[in-house]
Formats: structure tokens, C-alpha cells, sequence
């Protein structure tokens, strides 16, 4: 009796795990179009696509973390802006469609030349839990003195 117990309660969990984790694969990021503006210019654009892949509607806003990467890191400042370009906010996204956003990295009088920024991108829902894939998004900002 004491092994059916912990048998269903396996199964219970293992069941609620994967509805968790089912729930946050509905939602996938991916790159439509990077920036094609020379690395020296101030700003880049980076054109990105969000899936729902699920049979409802979910709610989630674009979020940007920027991390440490390679040897060299700075900083820089980091918008997400709807097809419209205007900030993005909470969304809403229907079952089966994809929606468009850009994230938009400006290089600021705080940024260091010859180094990179680095930004991971995905989504997340009301209460701040990941709900997409993530997206490592990696900008080098060249100290054009040493063009020739």
C-alpha cells in the first residue's frame, strides 16, 4: 500500500512537471533579420520573431538581460519594440500565430569601444517566469581609432 502511494504521487508529479514544461516551450524566439548597419554606427536593429505553438492565447512581455560575455563586456542601452516600434508591454499572442518585435541596442557615452555586449532575450508571463526559449544576442562595438 505504502509503494502504490509513492507510485501515484511519482506519477502526479511527473505529470504536473510536464505540463510546466510543456507550458513554457509554447512560446519560441527566433531571428527574422540582424542588424546590417556597420558595426561603428550607434545603433543596431535586430529583427525577431515570437511563436505560439499552442492552442490558446497567452499573455507575455519581451524581456532583455544583459550579461556578461567573451573577454571584453560593456554596456549599452537595450529597447524591445513592437512591429510599430513603439515599446513593447504586456502582449497578448493568439494560438497558432507569431508576432514580430525588434530589439533595438544604442551605444551610449557609458558604452567601452572594443568590447561586446551581450543581451539575452525571451519571454516571460505576468509574474516574471521564463515561458520561451532564450536567445543570447551578442553586439561588438569596434574603437574605430584603430581603423585603417
Amino acid at each position: 500500500m505504502k509503494n502504490l502511494f509513492y507510485l501515484i504521487t511519482f506519477l502526479i508529479a511527473s505529470i504536473t512537471f510536464s505540463q510546466n514544461k510543456q507550458q513554457a516551450s509554447t512560446l519560441h524566439i527566433s531571428i527574422v533579420e540582424k542588424s546590417d548597419a556597420p558595426l561603428s554606427h550607434q545603433v543596431h536593429n535586430y529583427t525577431y520573431k515570437i511563436t505560439n505553438s499552442s492552442n490558446k492565447k497567452i499573455q507575455y512581455t519581451i524581456n532583455t538581460k544583459q550579461v556578461n560575455c567573451k573577454n571584453k563586456s560593456s554596456k549599452m542601452s537595450v529597447k524591445s519594440l513592437n512591429s510599430s516600434f513603439n515599446k513593447t508591454t504586456n502582449t497578448l499572442i493568439n494560438a497558432k500565430d507569431s508576432k514580430s518585435f525588434t530589439i533595438e541596442m544604442r551605444r551610449n557615452h557609458l558604452t567601452k569601444l572594443d568590447t561586446w555586449t551581450c543581451v539575452q532575450i525571451n519571454a516571460i508571463d505576468n509574474n516574471g517566469i521564463p515561458i520561451s526559449n532564450t536567445i543570447t544576442l551578442a553586439q561588438f562595438t569596434p574603437d574605430t581609432r584603430n581603423f585603417q
